[in-house]
């Protein structure tokens, strides 16, 4: 379980890290609200991936 938390969080630090960027020197509408709907979506599933019991 904490292995799968730290991961978690590494990769979506990682996913901020790299899209930031991107979105702060485009500044386009559509991306960003495309970037934004896919971290929500990392998001959830990293939300479901804790609370899912260990097999």
């Amino acid at each position: 379980m904490r292995f799968r938390l730290i991961a978690g969080i590494a990769a979506l630090a990682l996913l901020v890290g790299y899209f930031g960027p991107i979105v702060v020197k485009l500044k386009e509408i559509p991306l960003i609200v495309v970037i934004v709907c896919g971290l929500a979506l990392v998001v959830v599933d990293f939300w479901e991936s804790l609370r899912e019991r260990d097999g």
